[in-house]
């Protein structure tokens, strides 16, 4: 009705309709202003015939076109409880106008419910509240900017000062993207023995215990009470064979109203991405444990008179240290060159000024999007055959320090021999491991997992190099900087060399 008489007072060919539909504008518009002051300055809704271009959902309905498998079409106070109906906005005032007006509102509604702080919304009312009506709109669009400024201040001064948004963010970025160094170290270093065992033997109470012994011992001890109340070590659902590394996760606990930002959805997303940073520190911890082992042990037990096991160790050694290159150059490309320049965009929009909660809701979703995307390799979703090559290597190494340690024991046990047999006065018979049957077998073995090695990383490289987005692209570049590794050419490019033949 308002439109309509608004379209006769703006645009009808007769002067005398057009004054008569101006002053009738007065007295119809009353209710909606009515309303909208309730909105603005109150912060609640007060439409009991539902003439307003704000609505408030039902909390157990779902929108159409909603998918409920869709993580983040999760239900959140903020995003669902109120939606602004475009269709009833009036012609009397703009999209902008409606939006911020919108805003207004739901942010008021979210200070006095979620954040706990009512008082201020009263205060607010009472000192700010004016009576609206229909007439001068320069005056009232001041009122709303005005209004708009106010609660959008006061909303993100509560989440950054009296919830920690800030905190909480840079935590999650520290502990769940392992971004805390030190800790995560001496947390996997006290956890080993205990997550080599079957995960059904891992005990909650022990998991508590050594992650207060690794922030006690770490940096991490200077961390505030509020954030490391909030950390916690658990086991993930058990699958049958299953040790403790497979299930081993840590959590960070969010509550109301931090959790409108990090939703249950970035939740999942950032479990993700531990899960995989997990996996890459397990097999830098055992291949760097190895390493230590092998290089004590050259200057001991693994010295040897025959040629063959000495060419043997020294092939190992350089497969460890190909493998501890690749592992570090592909850690050190997501907590750096996807995490660190991740963080700091985020960083950049959250303090910006003016920077609403919307804004900060949808930099951080942008912010977990961008490093599962590229952190993962393009997303942990079927079909990602870079992230299963990734898989499989992985296990490739952990079964190259499975060979290792039996190589070893095999030299250790060797070794033994030829001190018992000097210590007796007799000759050291160097022709054993020539009639050996171990030792060739071990050899085998580790030659075979080495060229499986090679074969998968060559297949990663090759992906990647020809993939779209250019950070994706350098990462075989600082991987095969010296062309250790022979990539294939994609089946376009030969098919165009052949055709210039």
């Amino acid at each position: 009705m308002i439109s309509l008489i608004h379209g006769f007072s703006s645009s009808h060919g007769d002067p005398l309709v057009g004054a008569f539909a101006e002053r009738l504008l007065t007295p119809v518009t009353r209710p909606f202003y009515d309303m909208l002051r309730h909105w603005i300055y109150d912060g609640e809704l007060s439409d009991p015939y539902h003439e307003f271009f704000v609505s408030e959902q039902d909390p157990n309905a779902v929108k159409e076109g909603d998918d409920v498998r869709n993580p983040t079409s999760a239900s959140s106070v903020w995003e669902d409880k109120y939606d602004l109906d475009t269709n009833m906005i009036p012609s009397i005032v703009t999209q902008d106008f409606a939006q911020k007006v919108f805003l207004i509102g739901k942010s008021l509604n979210f200070i006095r419910y979620s954040c706990g702080d009512s008082s201020w919304v009263e205060q607010y009312s009472k000192a700010a509240s004016k009576e609206l009506r229909y007439g001068d709109t320069a005056t009232l669009e001041s009122w709303i900017d005005e209004a708009y400024k106010t609660t959008m201040a006061r909303l993100m001064h509560l989440m950054t000062d009296k919830f920690h948004l800030y905190e909480h963010l840079k935590a999650l970025k520290d502990y769940i993207f392992l971004g805390q160094g030190d800790f995560i170290a001496l947390l996997m270093e006290s956890l080993s023995t205990n997550l080599d065992r079957p995960a059904g033997a891992q005990y909650r109470h022990t998991l508590t215990a050594q992650l207060e012994h690794a922030i006690r011992g770490s940096n991490a001890q200077y961390d505030s009470p509020e954030v490391l109340r909030r950390l916690d070590a658990r086991m993930l659902h058990l699958s049958h064979g299953d040790i403790g590394w497979d299930c081993f996760t840590l959590e960070y606990k969010i509550d109301t109203p931090v959790d409108v930002v990090v939703t249950a959805w970035s939740n999942r997303q950032y479990l993700k991405v531990f899960n995989f940073l997990w996996r890459i520190k397990r097999v830098e911890f055992v291949l760097a444990t190895t390493w230590r082992k092998c290089m004590t042990g050259a200057r001991g037990v693994l010295q040897t008179v025959d040629k063959t096991v000495a060419e043997t160790w020294k092939s190992t050694r350089g497969e460890i240290a190909a493998m501890i290159h690749f592992i570090g150059q592909l850690q050190y490309y997501i907590l750096f060159e996807v995490i660190e320049s991740s963080w700091d965009e985020l960083q950049l929009a959250i303090h910006a000024e003016g920077c609403t909660l919307n804004d900060l809701i949808e930099a951080h979703k942008k912010y977990v999007d961008q490093v599962v995307a590229k952190g993962l390799l393009g997303g942990k979703k079927e079909g990602n055959s870079k992230m299963n090559l990734i898989g499989d290597i992985l296990r490739l190494m952990l079964s190259y320090r499975d060979g290792v340690d039996g190589l070893y024991s095999w030299s250790v046990a060797e070794f033994t021999r030829r001190q018992d047999a000097e210590m007796r006065g007799g000759s050291v018979d160097t022709t054993s491991v020539g009639t050996d049957t171990v030792f060739p077998e071990l050899k085998n073995r580790l030659r075979e997992l080495g060229r499986q090695f090679h074969r998968k990383v060559s297949s990663l490289l090759s992906d990647l190099a020809h993939q779209r987005d250019v950070e994706l692209r350098f990462l075989p570049v600082v991987m095969n900087f010296n062309e250790f590794y022979q990539l294939a050419r994609p089946a376009r490019d030969k098919a165009g060399a052949s055709a210039r033949k």
